[in-house]
């Protein structure tokens, strides 16, 4: 079983306009309320 999701933010997690889309919002309150830790990493 998967602990822990690591993401990256432009084109991953966030789109053009900089939002979260709703389709990700609701995968990642699935995730967190099925005890998965969440982190960004970015190459900025």
């Amino acid at each position: 079983m998967y602990k822990l999701l690591i993401t990256d933010l432009d084109g991953s997690i966030i789109d053009e306009s900089e939002k979260i889309s709703h389709k990700n919002l609701e995968a990642v309150k699935i995730l967190k309320r099925n005890g998965l830790k969440i982190t960004i990493a970015t190459g900025r």
